[in-house]
């Protein structure tokens, strides 16, 4: 019984795994946006509760600067990041612009030593940014990160 048990585990994770891949095969979304690869586990769960995520990244590649908005309106609240996923190249610049609204904001890497100065309440503030090296960056807002103000920059 036990290696039956351990086959049919085995065929279930095979098949689950075709499924996943075969997803991130067939999108037809034509916009300007792409799913995210579902290969990326990790990164996917973290944004799990982020607000205003759909499951797609904003597809930027071919731009020098990336503008998010810091402060965007979710639900009844100004506690995200618009877009809050965007894919760009190396070398590409991101700008997270404050919109003023939701009372004050911070952009803070999980993964790097990257952070905006302190924290703004104000609109027209922003930090800039320049990626250099492929990966995902994951970013917060700290004093909103409980509430799923969170994004991230993939950089291909």
């Amino acid at each position: 019984m036990q290696l039956l048990s351990t086959r049919r585990r085995l065929l279930q994770t095979v098949s689950l795994v075709g499924l996943i891949s075969a997803t991130g095969c067939l999108s037809t979304n034509q916009s300007n946006s792409t799913d995210i690869d579902p290969m990326s586990d990790n990164l996917l769960t973290w944004l799990s509760d982020a607000n205003n995520f759909d499951g797609e990244a904003v597809e930027k590649t071919n731009a020098d600067t990336v503008t998010i908005q810091v402060g965007a309106k979710a639900g009844d609240r100004h506690l995200a990041f618009d877009p809050p996923v965007v894919m760009i190249s190396t070398g590409t610049t991101v700008q997270w612009q404050w919109t003023g609204n939701g009372g004050a904001h911070d952009v803070v890497f999980i993964d790097a030593d990257v952070r905006s100065s302190q924290i703004h309440a104000d609109s027209g503030s922003h930090f800039l940014h320049t990626f250099e090296k492929k990966g995902s960056y994951r970013f917060v807002c700290k004093p909103h990160e409980d509430f799923g103000q969170k994004g991230a920059v993939i950089v291909e």
